[in-house]
């Protein structure tokens, strides 16, 4: 009796202490932000951001001094 008593304690304090909870690979959710597209500068030619553009007619532009130089 004396050493089912024994094994219990030492097998509780092992998992409670020792042993290591499995990690759980994260999935990646449908909330989480995704890329945006890029488009290109009609004057300098270089790519931003659609979110970041100034558009203009059917447009866009990368900043304010490409849209005063067109």
């Amino acid at each position: 009796m004396k050493f089912i008593i024994l094994g219990l304690l030492l097998s509780g304090i092992y998992f409670l202490f020792f042993k290591k909870p499995k990690s759980v690979a994260k999935k990646p959710t449908t909330n989480s932000p995704k890329t945006s597209d890029m488009i290109e500068c009609k004057v300098c030619r270089t790519f931003c951001s659609i979110d970041d553009a100034i558009q203009s007619g059917s447009n866009y532009y990368c900043s304010s001094e490409c849209l005063k130089k067109s």
